[in-house]
């Protein structure tokens, strides 16, 4: 007990002062814009895609397990499930601002307008809304903090000790969410070009560290299959065709070309086309472009002001490098052969921008060494990097506006929902014989999403209006939970049954009269044509 209390007595005399200004602006951007942000999701003002029949039915998650999360059910468990009102979202904010602020001490951030970007553009992006849109949106930002952890380890001293931790904590981030290696990688990768741009590294330093980085990564991935196939058949299960997860195992020589094609196309999709975005009110195109090319300019503006240094050999790494840092901050596409990834899964992008800022302030900061054309490049060095900070506040704005777009399409469909779901109770207790011995049967897809304003928020994940609550399992938990309704199910053969028949068919779909109707003894609620 007394070696207890000295150490919390050392600990309470750490002079915390000599933590860089700058790591608490990021963390504290990351609450502060946090919290303007996604006050929605917060206060409860909306009711997310699964919490509705999730929490209130005590939902079993172990069919992640199936989906190669297998941490994800106990991560749960040890930071609990309360989604409305919702600690949830506090708990993920708060993840994100750490993650902010260890970024922020990873490329070793001076300028405190720098840090504020940083950390406002890391739970802004729009990536944040779409993982709020679910339930348990603080177990996915713990994985992706549990990979910067990671890539802080990775890029510290080569001790055993440091690597060691780097692959737990990445092996962690894995087993809870693999999409998250992505923020690893790309961290990494940049690292590196960081390492070749602003400092005195030898090329031979910076290769051993990226060997280095490369092993902790190909071990991490090793160990989460090994961990994972020992899971699986201790639960006697095996992975889901989820998003090509069943597919990891078996990526074969010959298609690694193709992969690496088509995960190129993805990224360069979302940043030159906005292929996964929102399309008219909202069109980010050309604001993504200017950016990403802005990136690309401050990289051949740092290896101009560098030139006396930039060694053939060392062009060349820094080009094969920038060539590569798609494929890292999209490295689960490659992983699942290029199977559909949705907005959750494309996180990591942020980095994208994050690194723009870096280069900025690098840019802003460095070669102060009396160069040839100074005073034209001199220009150069400041005006781009503002340029950089006035676009990215612009970007801010526009990710304020989607986000709570995306959380009042959410509000409204939810608020749609139950007014369905008070006019089909209202018909259902109506029907001749109802009681709470009665097989019903609801038939999906039930959607209101073409018939409201916010159509445009359409292709992002979990933004939805009206399939948040699809009939086959979310609509009638919400009959069940919030309306008090009480009824038999039916099996899934006698479900097939009856879709099959002529006079299913027939029915015409909520709310035209007669979506209601019995069919062999069971009262068949027609919410949509089936699937």
């Amino acid at each position: 007990m007394e070696n207890i209390l000295k150490k919390l007595q050392i600990f309470s005399e750490l002079n915390f002062s000599k933590v860089s200004p700058c790591f608490w602006w990021a963390a504290g951007s990351s609450l502060v814009f946090g919290l303007f942000y996604h006050i929605s999701a917060i206060t409860g003002w909306i009711a997310n895609w699964d919490v509705i029949a999730h929490e209130i039915s005590q939902y079993n998650y172990n069919h992640l397990i199936a989906q190669g999360k297998p941490l994800f059910p106990i991560m749960v468990k040890l930071l609990g499930s309360v989604s409305i009102g919702s600690l949830n979202s506090l708990m993920a904010i708060f993840f994100i601002s750490i993650a902010s602020a260890i970024l922020g001490n990873i490329f070793a951030i001076k300028t405190k307008l720098t840090a504020l970007l940083m950390g406002a553009v890391l739970v802004t992006f729009p990536s944040v809304m779409c993982t709020f849109a679910y339930e348990m949106e603080n177990v996915f930002f713990l994985s992706m903090l549990l990979a910067v952890i990671g890539t802080y380890f990775a890029q510290k001293e080569s001790k055993r000790r440091n690597i060691v931790l780097a692959i737990i904590f990445i092996t962690v981030s894995l087993l809870t969410y693999q999409a998250y290696i992505g923020v690893a990688a790309a961290v990494l990768i940049f690292l590196c070009i960081y390492e070749l741009l602003f400092t005195s590294s030898e090329i031979s330093t910076v290769f051993r560290k990226g060997v280095k980085y490369i092993l902790i990564l190909l071990t991490s991935c090793v160990l989460y299959y090994v961990i994972l196939n020992l899971y699986l058949d201790i639960k006697d299960m095996s992975l889901s065709g989820y998003r090509g997860i069943d597919q990891m195992q078996h990526v074969e020589f010959a298609q690694i070309p193709g992969l690496l094609i088509g995960t190129y196309q993805s990224v360069l999709g979302f940043f030159f086309k906005d292929q996964f975005g929102a399309i008219g009110y909202l069109n980010f195109r050309w604001l993504y472009c200017i950016i990403t090319l802005l990136f690309l300019v401050l990289i051949a503006l740092a290896i101009f002001k560098n030139k006396s240094q930039m060694k053939p050999i060392k062009l060349l790494l820094v080009t094969t490098l920038i060539l590569i840092l798609p494929f890292g901050v999209h490295l689960i596409a490659v992983l699942g052969q290029n199977s559909n990834t949705h907005w959750l899964m494309k996180y990591p992008f942020v980095l994208i921008f994050v690194f723009g800022l870096v280069l900025a302030e690098k840019t802003l900061t460095t070669f102060d060494d009396g160069s040839v054309q100074k005073e034209k490049i001199g220009r150069l060095q400041i005006y781009l990097p503002v340029l950089v900070w006035a676009l990215i506040a612009v970007q801010l704005f526009q990710w304020f506006v989607l986000t709570n777009a995306g959380y009042t399409r959410l509000r409204l469909g939810y608020e749609a929902d139950y007014a369905a779901a008070v006019q089909i109770k209202t018909d259902l207790t109506n029907v001749e014989g109802f009681d709470v011995s009665s097989e019903v049967m609801f038939v999906e897809p039930f959607s209101l999403s073409s018939k409201d304003q916010l159509y445009y928020m359409q292709p992002y994940t979990g933004v939805s209006n009206g399939e948040n609550f699809y009939a086959y399992y979310h609509f009638p938990k919400m009959m069940e939970c919030y309306l008090g309704m009480s009824y038999k199910g039916v099996s899934s053969d006698l479900r097939e049954e009856i879709k099959s028949t002529e006079e299913f068919m027939k029915m015409p779909c909520f709310p035209a009269h007669g979506y209601i109707k019995k069919i062999n003894d069971v009262i068949v609620v027609k919410l949509g044509e089936g699937s």
